[in-house]
């Protein structure tokens, strides 16, 4: 197995892995992926693509996707952007997006 291949699996793993979290995440939390994908910025086709793991979000789509759409904390965020291969969220990260989500929050009542 040459590097590419390497690279190529670990990339196939981290997404399957990725998928599977997600997947469990929203099942615990009871919302579907319709509820899931359009207030984290995606259809529910394209979530159930990423929950099968054909498919890897970047990493400022699946940071909207774990603060809005799952409603996570930092720390749980965080947990998808590492097994995703992903840098963690900056303090000025969780600011914004945090900050973002509240008068979103704010504006819905």
């Amino acid at each position: 197995m040459n590097h590419y291949d390497e690279n190529h699996q670990a990339k196939l793993e981290r997404m399957e892995e990725l998928g599977r979290m997600l997947r469990n995440i929203r099942r615990r939390k009871d919302f579907t992926q319709e509820r899931v994908g359009t207030s984290g910025g995606y259809s529910a086709r394209i979530l159930r693509k990423i929950e099968c793991g054909q498919m890897m979000p970047s990493r400022l789509r699946l940071i909207r996707l774990g603060c809005y759409g799952l409603e996570l904390d930092r720390r749980d965020v965080n947990k998808l952007l590492i097994t995703a291969g992903y840098a963690r969220l900056s303090d000025a990260e969780a600011r914004q997006f945090y900050a973002v989500g509240q008068s979103l929050a704010g504006s819905l009542r």
